[in-house]
């Protein structure tokens, strides 16, 4: 399969799909804190260092003395524990992230997987760790032109709906490169391979056509699904939203339809007005009108065919177009 996504692939990062990872790579809940929890330390932290800053520095009322009062080490550790309090209220204020309905956070550290925050309102993890919002809820694709052939080889046209979601954040975020241009990738090669196991037009004992939605969009939908699982996607569907010939095959095949819907349309004619006929020449044999031999009651019959046919406005037949006619019984 080629990596490289077809155009109008959805938006992501520059390059292609990758071999998956094996299937110990699956998502977990990330270590994480209440977001009051450390909005309480950075509270705590910002005072105790505003508070160490002035008494070290005597600028608190009644505490003006207080630097000589005390020996230069005590100085320095004051000074130290603000800068201590400082970072402390940093660290936290940093580690501080807002979840939302339908968006997860993807946390990293040197390209390895960490664990996936799913909740909503405010949490805490680690500054140091990298983070990756992921969205997670339910996309409607709609994929361009994909050029295939039927299994005739006839040059084809298509474009599908894909309807599909991120069920798992850390295989798709690190078992492949870039998930959507997977995605992509996956459901032009199924277009590609279903397609050109099914004839484009419905033929006697050829089974299920292109024409056959519902199964089309069934098989397609199995091929994807199960390519994209490995990889965390869930795929619901794959719809084909338009299938038609290539414009230099779309005239030729038009006309070829044409020629078998008349071809049907005539053999429907035939089949009604001999049916007539038959029930024609039964009711006179019912009613003793008309005493035939087996020549007479052929010849009776492909005269009222003729009529019937020339009556409906349509091209007489001939006496080959007729079962039973004189002609073909002297052929048998």
């Amino acid at each position: 399969m080629s990596v490289e996504s077809p155009s109008g692939a959805p938006g992501g990062r520059s390059t292609g799909p990758s071999t998956p990872r094996p299937p110990r790579l699956r998502e977990r809940a990330a270590r994480e804190v209440p977001g009051w929890a450390a909005c309480v330390v950075a509270a705590l932290g910002a005072v105790g260092c505003l508070v160490l800053t002035a008494l070290s520095e005597g600028c608190l009322p009644g505490f003006a003395e207080w630097p000589d009062s005390y020996p230069s080490p005590a100085l320095q550790a004051a000074r130290v524990a603000a800068v201590v309090c400082a970072v402390l209220a940093c660290f936290a204020v940093a580690g501080l992230t807002r979840g939302a309905d339908g968006v997860a956070t993807v946390l990293s550290r040197r390209r390895g997987y960490r664990g996936t925050v799913r909740g909503t309102g405010l949490v805490w993890v680690s500054p140091l760790l990298g983070r990756h919002r992921v969205d997670v809820r339910l996309r409607h694709w709609r994929t361009d032109e994909i050029h295939a052939v039927d299994l005739h080889g006839i040059a084809l046209r298509a474009e599908t709906l894909v309807v599909w979601r991120i069920r798992d954040t850390a295989r798709a975020m690190f078992a492949v490169v870039d998930y959507e241009k997977y995605l992509a990738a996956v459901v032009e090669a199924a277009v590609v391979k279903v397609m050109a196991a099914m004839p484009g037009e419905a033929c006697e004992g050829d089974g299920p056509s292109l024409r056959d939605n519902e199964e089309l969009a069934a098989r397609l939908t199995a091929v994807v699904a199960s390519e994209c699982r490995p990889v965390g996607l869930e795929v619901f569907y794959v719809r084909p939203s338009r299938v038609g010939y290539a414009p230099d095959m779309a005239a030729a095949m038009r006309q070829q339809q044409l020629l078998a819907l008349d071809a049907r349309l005539r053999q429907t004619v035939v089949d009604n007005l001999l049916n007539t006929v038959e029930d024609t020449v039964e009711g006179l044999s019912r009613r003793e009108m008309a005493s035939l031999d087996a020549r007479q009651r052929s010849k009776l019959m492909c005269d009222l065919t003729v009529a019937f046919y020339a009556a409906r406005g349509a091209a007489p037949l001939s006496a080959r177009e007729l079962p039973g006619a004189p002609g073909d019984r002297q052929g048998a």
